[in-house]
């Protein structure tokens, strides 16, 4: 914790440390010099914070992003991530953050939550700490360290019945097509918030995901999804493929997250199947294509998995009985 205040014209700042405050000048009278020189002083003084440092990678990636709707929903996720690390520790010096602490909190999270959130969470904070360690801000990465192992697939899908089930209950038009779209091309929930009118050409269009850009074929019911996309919405929209008449984005992780509980609800899939998430839209597309007989390598390309075994390892629930004649026509 630090602060500024003034002795006369000069400026002088206040750290912490272990409880103890430690004021000092700091030989200017000019505000935004004053703030630098604190800044400066507090990381000789007792190291920059959590908090600070995740303030400092939010300002890097905002700048060296241009878009900044892809960006945001990512930037507030690490926060929330960041948060949790925060509620865990305190908001302590980020180089006292050691794998002895981590791999505490590491099997609480398992305990408490699951391995799957463990992972996502520590896979988020780790380029926190990493951009830390390439500003010499800290000295390492404390969770470079961390084995964190790959957690077992989710199983969770939609069968034929259950998405007619679902599909017949949705009373907003533009969620509806939203669920479609998501069902007919295995878009993860990340993708669909970053895609946009000019990622769709003639015969493909482009996801912009972790691994950075792929492409997806465009099949007839696709087009025909476009079109019914585009009378839904006003004719001067935005680029931004699912937004309201006044071009705002309607793709946000927890307004769509409700909403998709709401209807699962509704369905009464809820009453037992009440994991199923927007992501498992995704699964369910691959489960289809693997039941109807699509080879395992095509469907891997499709997904945008780098390793055919990745697709092995996340679908080996599906067996030789449940294989049937190819047939895409998901909602008839």
């Amino acid at each position: 914790m630090s602060s500024l205040y003034k002795r006369g014209n000069i400026w002088w700042g206040q750290v912490y440390k272990n409880g103890m405050p430690n004021n000092f000048s700091l030989k200017t009278s000019n505000r935004q010099e004053a703030k630098r020189r604190l800044e400066k002083k507090e990381l000789e003084i007792s190291g920059i914070l959590i908090s600070r440092l995740y303030e400092k990678w939010r300002t890097n990636r905002v700048m060296t992003v241009t878009d900044e709707i892809k960006i945001t929903p990512y930037i507030k996720m690490v926060g929330y991530k960041i948060k949790m690390l925060i509620d865990f520790i305190g908001d302590i010096p980020a180089a006292e953050v050691d794998d002895k602490i981590l791999n505490v909190w590491k099997v609480i999270l398992i305990k408490e939550q699951s391995l799957t959130t463990m992972s996502i969470v520590f896979r988020s904070l780790s380029p926190v700490f990493s951009f830390g360690e390439n500003q010499e801000l800290i000295p390492k990465n404390p969770f470079k360290k961390i084995k964190i192992p790959k957690p077992p697939p989710r199983k969770d899908y939609f069968t034929e019945e259950e998405l007619a089930k679902y599909y017949s209950v949705i009373d907003r038009p533009l969620f509806k097509k939203y669920f479609e779209f998501m069902v007919k091309t295995g878009i993860r929930p990340s993708e669909v918030r970053n895609f946009r009118w000019s990622d769709i050409h003639d015969d493909y269009m482009e996801f912009d995901g972790k691994e950075g850009k792929r492409i997806f074929p465009i099949w007839e019911e696709h087009n025909i999804l476009f079109n019914e996309i585009k009378e839904l919405q006003s004719s001067d929209q935005d680029d931004i493929f699912f937004c309201n008449e006044k071009g705002v984005s309607l793709v946000n992780h927890d307004r769509m997250g409700k909403l998709f509980k709401k209807y699962l609800r509704k369905s009464g899939i809820y009453d037992y199947k009440p994991r199923l998430v927007p992501y498992s839209l995704r699964h369910t597309f691959a489960t289809l294509l693997l039941k109807d007989g699509i080879d395992i390598f095509d469907v891997s390309k499709l997904m945008g998995h780098k390793d055919v075994k990745t697709t092995q390892h996340n679908y080996d629930h599906i067996t030789v009985m449940d294989i049937k004649k190819p047939n895409m026509k998901i909602f008839g």
